[in-house]
């Protein structure tokens, strides 16, 4: 009984040095194998990154290494430049960390939309979806990624006339449905009954936009995300409520 209980230890130690002498060997091997190896430059994945992401906010969630170019994937992107030279482009599909980042991971949020996609939602926000008629969300000619002005107009009454103004402004579309339509030879002519856009906002200003959706009549703008802020007094909630 004492035999067999040794032989035991014995295997389980031998078994147990094996397994570090292999690792020490592939981690040697490895190392051999990169020495002297021309290295290149490369966009790695350093958090989960959801797909839907834009090309500027992946830019949080990445960081450049350094890999021996035999090692370096098709299509990969090796600088924030060249990320940065993707625009508007989405990730078509989930990023996980180690991952290196490879142009074929993105397409145009158009596309991106056709197929049921939205965009990342900043640190912070959340998302709320309004359905509102194709005329107050430019025809259903908005795509996740872009940004929009949401203005409110509401009805008068015996101290106040009726005015719409600014309710909030350089809002990110996180995702956009229903009602395109499109003509026989493949272009988009417009939008037909209700488009359903989501953005991402606080917990406030979604407050607002639900608040403005059930008592008042919303309309969205399209806006370039550079442009600086008009200075217009927006509505705010205590108005909206009153």
């Amino acid at each position: 009984m004492r035999t067999r209980i040794v032989a035991l230890v014995i295997a389980v130690v031998l078994a147990v040095v094996g397994g570090v002498l292999l690792v020490s060997y592939v981690r040697g091997a490895d190392q051999r194998a990169s020495e002297g190896a021309e290295l290149t430059p490369v966009l790695v994945v350093t958090t989960e990154v959801p797909r839907g992401a834009t090309a500027k906010q992946l830019e949080l969630f990445v960081e450049e290494r350094s890999v021996p170019a035999a090692f370096l994937a098709e299509g990969a992107i090796t600088s924030l430049d060249e990320l940065a030279d993707l625009g508007d482009l989405v990730t078509t599909a989930a990023l996980v960390p180690g991952e290196q980042v490879v142009r074929e991971r993105f397409d145009t949020a158009e596309s991106f939309v056709d197929r049921g996609g939205s965009v990342l939602i900043p640190e912070g926000l959340q998302e709320v979806s309004v359905s509102l008629d194709a005329p107050r969300v430019l025809d259903g000619r908005l795509s996740p990624g872009d940004t929009v002005g949401i203005f409110v107009s509401v009805e008068g009454d015996g101290t106040a006339p009726r005015q719409t103004r600014p309710l909030l402004e350089k809002v990110l579309v996180t995702a956009v449905s229903g009602g395109t339509a499109v003509a026989e030879d493949g272009t988009i002519t417009g939008a037909q009954g209700t488009v359903t856009v989501t953005v991402a906002v606080s917990e406030r200003d979604a407050q607002a936009i639900i608040y403005a959706r059930e008592y008042a009549q919303l309309w969205f703008t399209k806006q370039d995300p550079d442009t600086t802020p008009s200075g217009r007094t927006p509505f705010t909630i205590q108005e909206l409520l009153t």
